[in-house]
């Protein structure tokens, strides 16, 4: 049985975990959204809305997955890995060689970190609230704290 202290250790592999999950719950919800949308009129505008919405989205119902399913406390890693995801986006704006076109800087950076980093954060912290409901010992720890 694991103990409080080693409930309490970070860990990279959630992290590397929470940004597979965001992944697939982005495709997951993107398909589902695709399905009713295809081939009936639609704005750009709106599917940029669209797009935003489930990007957002997939950032808080992945950290709740996460909390809710990892077998410690991971509310950190989650918020961590929705960061990382952001740098990634700064990556990719660096090695396309339209890079000024899309205009990622900075700022744009800890902004749009900062938004996902919290949507991540709360979504863990509502999949361990969760989970101390289904019994999860470690879960039911942090949620009376």
């Amino acid at each position: 049985m694991e103990s409080l202290n080693d409930r309490k250790k970070f860990s990279w592999l959630w992290v590397w975990v929470s940004l597979v999950v965001f992944i697939a719950i982005e495709v997951i919800i993107g398909t589902f959204v695709n399905a009713l949308i295809v081939g009936r009129y639609r704005t750009y505008l709106l599917g940029l809305k669209l797009e935003m919405l489930i990007m957002l989205g997939s950032y808080f119902l992945g950290g709740m997955a996460v909390g809710f399913f990892s077998p410690s406390v991971r509310i950190f890693e989650p918020a961590i890995g929705a960061f990382g995801s952001v740098l990634a986006t700064l990556l990719y704006s660096v090695f396309v060689p339209m890079r000024y076109f899309f205009g990622f800087d900075s700022s744009k950076v800890l902004i749009g970190g900062g938004i996902v980093f919290t949507l991540a954060l709360l979504g863990a912290d509502a999949g361990e609230r969760l989970a101390a409901k289904f019994g999860n010992r470690a879960s039911q720890e942090y949620s009376e704290k």
